[in-house]
């Protein structure tokens, strides 16, 4: 997946973060977890914001905490999920 099938998802998901998580990302790649940036319990909210926000369904069976370190890997996290759950044509 190239960073324009995901880049438009950047935007949206560092303001969802400062808005509802009152969290500034210094940049699209800082692992915000190793940072301490998000700790456990700002991360589940985070999940359900994610759900929320950009109508995808976090399974947890699917749940693995490299796709959410950094903002990058959100935002293709969240591509790639739209993409699966999208109506196929008939």
């Amino acid at each position: 997946m190239s960073h324009d099938d995901y880049s438009p998802w950047l935007t949206a998901l560092a303001r969802l973060l400062a808005e509802n998580l009152y969290v500034e990302v210094p940049a699209e790649d800082t692992d915000l977890i190793a940072a301490g940036v998000l700790d456990s319990l700002m991360l589940v909210e985070l999940l359900v914001q994610i759900e929320r926000t950009f109508d995808v369904t976090i399974a947890l069976e699917d749940l693995d905490l490299e796709q959410f370190r950094t903002l990058r890997d959100m935002a293709r996290y969240i591509a790639q999920r739209r993409a699966a759950e999208a109506p196929r044509p008939a």
